[in-house]
C-alpha cells in the first residue's frame, strides 16, 4: 500500500504565536493528547520563547512593509499512523528516526536561520512535526536612483499568492500554480526516499478544523468517565525527612481534588440525560457515591498537609530567604539587573525572574545551596561530605529524588536543550557520565573521580537528573564528561582543533558529526563511524596517524557534555569565568572517509606485526 507524507501551511500573526507555543510545548494538555507519553516530546530548534524567537529574526532583517501582520508560516509535517505502525518495533523505532532526520535536514537547509522552531509531537495517534519558518525573503528593491537585493520579512514573496494565481489555480485544478503547492511537491521529494508520495493535486481542498473533523468522528462512548483515582503510596520518612511527605500529600490533594471535580461534572452530565432517556439513572448514582467517598479521603489529607506545614520551622525558611541574591542569580546564570525593590530577598528574586511558584522556589535554594548557605534546611537531596569523601553513587541520588516533581529554572532548561542536541547528533545506546576534578589541593593534574552512571537517552534528559548534575557542576566544581555507547556506532573524538584545523580536515574528507568549544578558541570534535569495533590499541593508532597528518591533535574517550561550565583550574572564559561548553556543530553525520582510514592504518600496522 502506498502512503503519503502530509504538509499543511497555516500563516502566523505574532499574536497568534502564544497560542502556537501553548500547543506545541504542552503548556495546556487538550483532551486528544496521551500526556504519559509527553515526555517523549522532542524540540530541534528554537529556545523554547516563541515570540522572542520570531522577534529576534525580525529585528535582524525587518519588515518589508510595516502594514503586513502575517510574519511566518506554522507547517504541520506527517504521514498516516499506519506507515509509522508498519512491522517489528524495532523497524517502527527505525522508520520515525529516519523520517524525523530526513525532515530536519530537509528544513534546515531550506531555511536556515529562518527556522524558527521545530517541535516532535509523539503523544499523539501519528508522530509529526510542528515548524514555524519566519517569511525571510531576498529580493530587489527598487529605488528612485537605482536597485539593490534586500532581505526582509516578506510573506507574500515567500508563502503567499495573489487573487488572480489562486483564481487561476482552482480553474485549472493544479495547486503548482501557487507557491505552497509547489512547496507540498518539493517536500514529498524530498520524503520519496522514504517511500512516501505526495498526496492528490487540489486546489479546492480546504483544511478542515481539528474541532470540526473531532466533531463527525468516531466518539469513544466512556470517552468523558475520568479515570479512576488511584493515590500513590505514602513514601517512608527516611533520610528525605518530613519535606517528602509534604510534597506527597500536596501532590495527592491537588489529584484528588481535580478528579472530584471531573467526576462531579461527569455526574451532573449523566443525570441531566439520564432524564432524557439516554442513559440509565444508575450510573449517575454511581458517580454521586464515589464522590462523597473521596470527599473523606481529601479531609484526611488535607489534615495531614496543615499539620506539616505547621511543623516547619519559619527559621529554616528564613535561612534560604537570607542567602544572598546576587549568588542565586549567578547559579541561574541570570545576567540581567537585579531590582532592589523587586528581588528583596532569594525567594522573591526565583519567583520574579524564574517564573517559580513558592515551593519550587524553596526546593530549588535547597538543591543549590544545602552545603553552603542554607545549614540544616528543610531537607536534602544530596549528602555533601567534602571532597575527601568516598565515590559518590550517582544512581543512588537519582533514586533519592524519584517521587519529587522538579522545576527547572531558565539556565538549567537552557541545559537540558544543549545536551538533548547532542545526544540526537550521538545517536548512541546508552551514556556514561564521569565527573572529574582536576588540580586537587593545588596540584595541578591531580583528578578526583566522582563516579560513573550509566544512562539511557530520556533518563540523561530527566529533570531529575539535569539537576543534580548541576549542582555537581556548578556548586561541587566538576567537570561533567559523557562516553557514547553503541551497537551501530564507533565515536572517535578530537581534542585541542582550532578552526583552521578542523577546515584542514574538512577538506581532507573528514565530516563531524559533533563539535563542541569547550576552551575559548579550542574546539572538540566527534567522528561518528559505522561499528568498526574500535579497541584502545586502534584507537591509538588513528591517534597517531591524525598526528602525523594535522599537529597537536589527540583522540580522546571522555567527551564534554553540552551545557556545563569547564571547571579545569585556571578559567577559560573572559572576566576570569569558566565557559560553557557550548555546541557549534550537531549534524550527527557519518564519517565515511574516517572508516576508510581506519582501514588503511589497521592494515598498515596489522602488516608491521606480521613483519
Amino acid at each position: 500500500m502506498a502512503y503519503q507524507c502530509s504538509m499543511r501551511i497555516q500563516p502566523l500573526k505574532m499574536k497568534d504565536l502564544k497560542k502556537v507555543q501553548t500547543h506545541n510545548k504542552r503548556e495546556f494538555i487538550e483532551k486528544h493528547v496521551d500526556a504519559d507519553r509527553s515526555h517523549l516530546n522532542r524540540s530541534f530548534a528554537g529556545t523554547g520563547d516563541l515570540e522572542s524567537d520570531m522577534q529576534s529574526v525580525i529585528d535582524r532583517y525587518g519588515m518589508n512593509d510595516k502594514r503586513s501582520t502575517n510574519v511566518a508560516c506554522e507547517m504541520i509535517l506527517t504521514a498516516h499512523h499506519e506507515w509509522f505502525e508498519q512491522g517489528t518495533q524495532k523497524e517502527q523505532e527505525k522508520r520515525l528516526r529516519e523520517w524525523v532526520e530526513r525532515n530536519v535536514r530537509w528544513l534546515r537547509k531550506k531555511y536556515g536561520d529562518a527556522l524558527v522552531s521545530c517541535d516532535l509531537h509523539l503523544d499523539e495517534k501519528a508522530p509529526h512535526l510542528h515548524v514555524v519558518i519566519a517569511a525571510k525573503a531576498t529580493y530587489t528593491k527598487r529605488f528612485r536612483h537605482g536597485e539593490k537585493k534586500v532581505t526582509r520579512i516578506a510573506y507574500n514573496k515567500v508563502f503567499g499568492d495573489t487573487a488572480a494565481v489562486i483564481s487561476k489555480a482552482r480553474k485549472e485544478n493544479n495547486s503548482e500554480l501557487t507557491k505552497t503547492g509547489r512547496l507540498q511537491s518539493e517536500y514529498a521529494e524530498a520524503m520519496n526516499p522514504l517511500g512516501l508520495e505526495r498526496g492528490t493535486y487540489n486546489a479546492f481542498a480546504v483544511h478542515q478544523k481539528t474541532s470540526e473533523w473531532r466533531a463527525i468522528a468516531d466518539v469513544d462512548p466512556a470517552a468523558g468517565r475520568p479515570k479512576p483515582f488511584r493515590p500513590n503510596p505514602k513514601p517512608d520518612v527516611g533520610i528525605l525527612g518530613k519535606k517528602e511527605i509534604e510534597q506527597w500529600a500536596d501532590r495527592e490533594v491537588a489529584k484528588a481534588h481535580q478528579y472530584v471535580k471531573s467526576t462531579l461534572a461527569y455526574a451532573v452530565q449523566k443525570e441531566a440525560e439520564g432524564k432524557k432517556g439516554k442513559v440509565y439513572e444508575k450510573n449517575s448514582k454511581a458517580a454521586t457515591r464515589v464522590i462523597s467517598e473521596l470527599r473523606d479521603n481529601i479531609r484526611v489529607l488535607e489534615s495531614e498537609v496543615k499539620l506539616l506545614k505547621d511543623l516547619l520551622s519559619k527559621e529554616q525558611i528564613g535561612t534560604l530567604r537570607k542567602i544572598p541574591v546576587e549568588r542565586v542569580a549567578q547559579s541561574c546564570n541570570y545576567t540581567g539587573v537585579i531590582n532592589p525593590k523587586k528581588h528583596r530577598n532569594a525567594i522573591d528574586f526565583l519567583m520574579d525572574t524564574e517564573n517559580m511558584q513558592y515551593n519550587d522556589a524553596i526546593v530549588y535554594l535547597n538543591d543549590i545551596f544545602s552545603s553552603e548557605e542554607a545549614q540544616d534546611t528543610i531537607r536534602q537531596f544530596y549528602a555533601d561530605a567534602g571532597d575527601s569523601a568516598a565515590k559518590t553513587d550517582l544512581e543512588g541520588a537519582v533514586r533519592e529524588q524519584a517521587k519529587n516533581g522538579i522545576r527547572l529554572s531558565h539556565h538549567e532548561h537552557a541545559i537540558s536543550q544543549e545536551i538533548e542536541r547532542q545526544l540526537i547528533a550521538l545517536d548512541a545506546d546508552e551514556y556514561h557520565v564521569t565527573l572529574t576534578k582536576e588540580g586537587s589541593a593545588g596540584k595541578s593534574g591531580d583528578c578526583i573521580d566522582e563516579g560513573e552512571c550509566s544512562y539511557s537517552n530520556d533518563e540523561l534528559l530527566d529533570p531529575k537528573v539535569v539537576r543534580m548534575l548541576n549542582v555537581k557542576n556548578h556548586k561541587n566544581g566538576y567537570n561533567v564528561f559523557v562516553t557514547a555507547h553503541s551497537r551501530m556506532h564507533d565515536y572517535v573524538i578530537i581534542d585541542n582543533m582550532t578552526a583552521e584545523t578542523k577546515r584542514a580536515m574538512e577538506r581532507d574528507g573528514y565530516t563531524f558529526a559533533v563539535v563542541s568549544e569547550a576552551y575559548s578558541n579550542s574546539l572538540q570534535g566527534v567522528l561518528k563511524i559505522t561499528d568498526e569495533g574500535l579497541s584502545a590499541q586502534k584507537s591509538q593508532a588513528f591517534s597517531r596517524m591524525l598526528n602525523e597528518e594535522h599537529v597537536d591533535l589527540n583522540v580522546g574517550t571522555l567527551l564534554h557534555l553540552a551545557g556545563f561550565q569547564n571547571m579545569s583550574q585556571k578559567p577559560h572564559g573572559q572576566n576570569g569565568k569558566h565557559i560553557f561548553v557550548t555546541l557549534k556543530e550537531y549534524t550527527g553525520r557519518i564519517c565515511n572517509y574516517a572508516k576508510q582510514k581506519l582501514k588503511e592504518v589497521f592494515s598498515q600496522y596489522l602488516k608491521m606485526d606480521q613483519a
